[in-house]
């Protein structure tokens, strides 16, 4: 057979189709199973979630309250239940390797989601009577790994949190929800949760838009709570399909990989194509003697296809077998926190793509050889032999093949290119703080909050404001205890950190008699917050271990506040008023509630209408840096920084410290949490994880970027070995068919160099068209990738020209190795093969 006689052909072209079936049934893999699996849920394009703001990257919280009135109100979903997205981490034990993450949910989510339990039942309205809120549902693969799949938990109580919890039912096998790192769920209600941070989920009537919910949420937002004029976009709900907050931020970045690996196999196919052409060649004259015995032209071709059909489907044997490696080398390095990512594997619909795959590479890069080679004129090639000088419709073929290969392999490199030199901006972007060397702990509170609103006005404040205390004494308790640890330099306690804020409000200050709105966030922090994340204080200082009772108290603002006000030199010592709608306490002052009723808007421009929070004024200590707080894709916003021990609305779930040291994570963790368990063993440790870790997740949370860089690198590296290797064949498999002509050229007295050069510009030839005509096509490609792009341009001439020249450089070393191995030949040795 013609394919063992050739092994060093057939080795070749079983590599390189191999290799590429393989890259692009690797990356199929997550496209079937991120993309193309059908989610766990009913009717999944009518369900959104339902946001406190109208941006889709800052998920704000809503009152619980305002949700319940809107499910009241609205004629366009048919249900609407609430949850918190923050994580919720759950001992299951006394063991930290008992920890779970969880998530709390309303008692409608799982029937406005339309999937029943697997086992048992899911919550309902019985849940939210005080008294019957400790039930707990529980994932598929929580129940079959922690509880063996035993079908009599149902009904039976287990220990969360130190806490006795009836288990209600099992969900089935592959749901998730609000991610797929939840594994149990509990109730959301006011004796549960805050119920005044809570993000809602909600499922569309049959027939209705997300745009025609949008119009009636604006009109019912606006009869509950009139705009407000200085255009603060957290006072209007924003609507989201679900879909597009689970998987949509993803889509491009998966079809826009999926497109560049098929263009990489196409390559390939190039590759084996020209090998083909290359070999043909060669078999002209058995091609003749087979003619001469009789066979048409027809069965020749059909010979020619069938032999590499069967080098392609062979080829795709090994595609499969390097694909199901790949697919467990990306699951294994966790490059995003894609949705079902980690549930790809090699099925039935990804075994069906790699045989289609390898069918349609042996077509491709099969069938113009072997028409070619079909319809040559074999009577020629039976009385001159094989031997002489390669046709020129073959070479200009190849060539052709190598201009179209060498454009492709341009645009796949330009491509990761950008995308490359855009995920190293965003590494080397300035944050505003110091991640390196800090240790975020995330603690759940133990339960000081006060939810019954039934209780009398001033018992309700009273108790509130006591609750805020323990709050504070507990926080710097821990602080006490962690900062004794060997290797603590500093430690600080915050409401949220850069990147996992948790509780910021839009501002409206007062400054001077006049008001200031606009984008302005309040971050509760406290003493060593700064230096611990390495904030610079530009000005003044930040807060001491002293708390000053006596007004005005201080407060720190940031660069882009300052400047905005009085300008940076002048920041110290001035006074800003914190300013509320006035209340008493409890409630809008009836004044107040009426002009809100009546939609006034103008109550956001009258000063009279405002108070200030604690009833007292406060002192610039400090002007401090500005924080990208939100990641790198949102500018600084203009900051005020007050201290948590004497902000009345301290009262929060959960509290951030943030140590910094010469720390481990997994040797220092242990001690982290002795400190908070110490202090209070009703508080439980949500998350201790380093701000390296943070950064680079938010790196690569966005449209995926460690993903794309990741898998950019593997399509760049293969698209310009197999151009290099493309070129390389082409060059070398003609200087053997050129042997006789280079040796008589050698004879008739030709020079090393004019022989390497001749052999340098044929083969470079194809390639400098090639590029020509990749630069000319990604000047319009590389514009779909600007979504995913940081700092830089998808015409960035940087990428551009070094790309070209990389790619110039490596296919003239192809040219030249073989270039140098011609000069070898002895003249008298070619001349004996004519």
């Amino acid at each position: 057979m013609a394919l063992v006689r050739n092994r060093s052909f057939t080795l070749m072209a079983f590599l390189t189709l191999g290799l590429g079936i393989g890259v692009s049934t690797t990356v199929f893999s997550f496209v079937d199973a991120v993309l193309l699996e059908p989610f766990p849920y009913r009717s999944t394009d009518r369900l959104v979630f339902i946001w406190g703001t109208k941006s889709f990257d800052v998920r704000r919280g809503l009152n619980g309250e305002v949700v319940e009135q809107w499910q009241k109100r609205s004629r366009t979903f048919e249900s609407i239940s609430v949850f918190q997205i923050n994580p919720f981490t759950f001992s299951l034990g006394t063991n930290d390797t008992d920890s779970v993450q969880g998530a709390m949910v309303g008692t409608k989510t799982f029937s406005v989601l339309g999937v029943p339990s697997l086992l048992g039942q899911t919550f309902s309205e019985i849940e939210e009577e005080p008294g019957n809120e400790n039930k707990v549902v529980l994932s598929y693969d929580l129940w079959r790994t922690r509880f063996t799949g035993d079908p009599r938990l149902i009904g039976r109580s287990i220990q969360i949190n130190g806490k006795s919890y009836g288990v209600l039912g099992v969900m089935p096998r592959g749901f998730f929800f609000p991610d797929q790192y939840a594994k149990l769920w509990v109730p959301l209600t006011r004796q549960t949760g805050i119920f005044e941070q809570v993000q809602g989920l909600a499922r569309l009537r049959p027939g209705l838009t997300i745009q025609q919910a949008a119009a009636e949420f604006e009109i019912l937002n606006n009869q509950m709570m009139p705009s407000n004029t200085a255009g603060e976009q957290s006072g209007h709900p924003g609507i989201f399909s679900l879909y597009g907050v689970v998987i949509g931020k993803y889509e491009a970045a998966l079809w826009t990989l999926f497109v560049a690996i098929m263009l990489l196999l196409l390559i390939a196919c190039a590759n084996v194509s020209n090998l083909i052409l290359a070999r043909g060649v060669g078999r002209e004259q058995e091609l003749a003697i087979r003619a001469s015995f009789g066979a048409s032209r027809w069965s020749l071709f059909r010979l020619l296809l069938t032999e590499n059909m069967l080098l392609s489907l062979a080829s795709g044997a090994l595609g499969v077998g390097c694909a199901y490696w790949g697919v467990l080398m990306l699951r294994a390095l966790r490059l995003g926190d894609i949705p079902r990512f980690e549930t790809a594997h090699l099925n039935f619909h990804v075994v069906i793509f790699a045989l289609g795959v390898s069918v349609m590479s042996g077509i491709l890069s099969g069938i113009i050889p072997a028409y070619r080679t079909s319809r040559a004129n074999l009577l020629v090639s039976l009385q001159v032999g094989s031997t002489t000088t390669q046709p020129i419709r073959h070479r200009q073929l190849r060539d052709l093949i190598v201009s179209l290969e060498t454009a492709v392999a341009l645009i796949l490199l330009v491509g990761a290119g950008l995308l490359i030199n855009s995920f190293l901006r965003m590494a080397r972007s300035d944050w505003g703080f110091r991640s390196s060397n800090v240790l975020m702990l995330d603690v759940k509170l133990p339960s000081y909050m006060i939810w019954n609103h039934r209780l009398p006005r001033e018992t309700f404040v009273r108790l509130n404001s006591e609750a805020v205390q323990r709050q504070a004494l507990f926080a710097e308790s821990i602080l006490a205890r962690i900062r004794t640890l060997p290797g603590v330099d500093s430690a600080a306690a915050a409401q949220g950190v850069p990147i996992r804020w948790s509780s910021v409000k839009a501002t409206t200050l007062g400054v001077e008699g006049r008001l200031v709105t606009g984008s302005i966030g309040t971050w509760v922090v406290g003493p060593d917050y700064f230096r611990t994340l390495g904030i610079p204080i530009l000005r003044g200082r930040e807060f001491n271990a002293q708390v000053a009772d006596s007004a005005p108290r201080g407060v720190v603002i940031s660069k882009a506040l300052a400047e905005r006000l009085w300008g940076l030199s002048e920041s110290l010592g001035k006074q800003i008023d914190v300013l509320e709608l006035k209340n008493d306490g409890f409630s809008y002052l009836p004044e107040i509630q009426d002009r809100l009723q009546r939609k006034d808007t103008t109550i956001y421009q009258d000063p009279s209408a405002w108070q200030r929070v604690g009833g007292i004024p406060y002192e610039v200590i400090g002007v401090a840096g500005d924080v990208r707080m939100f990641g790198l894709q949102m500018d600084p916003n203009p900051a005020v920084y007050v201290d948590y021990r004497t902000w009345r609305f301290s009262l929060v779930e959960n509290l951030k410290f943030v140590v910094h040291g010469e720390l481990e994570t997994q040797r220092f963790g242990p001690l982290l949490k002795g400190a908070v368990l110490d202090t209070d063993k009703n508080a439980s440790i949500t998350e201790i994880i380093p701000m390296e870790t943070l950064v680079e997740n938010s790196i690569g949370g966005r449209g995926s970027n460690k993903l794309l860089v990741a898998i950019s690198l593997i399509y760049g590296s293969f698209s310009l070995l197999l151009t290099v290797s493309g070129v390389y064949a082409v060059v070398s498999f003609g200087i053997e068919q050129r042997t006789s002509e280079i040796g008589v050229r050698r004879a008739i007295g030709a020079q090393s160099s004019n022989i390497l050069g001749l052999v340098v510009i044929q083969g470079m030839r194809p390639v400098v068209w090639g590029l020509v005509l990749g630069l000319t096509c990604a000047f319009g490609l590389t514009k779909t990738l600007q979504q995913f792009l940081f700092g830089i341009t998808p015409y960035d001439a940087v990428t551009l020209g070094s790309v070209s020249l990389l790619l110039l450089i490596a296919a003239c070393a192809a040219c030249l190795v073989p270039g140098v191995r011609a000069l070898g030949i002895h003249p008298m040795e070619a001349l004996r093969y004519q």
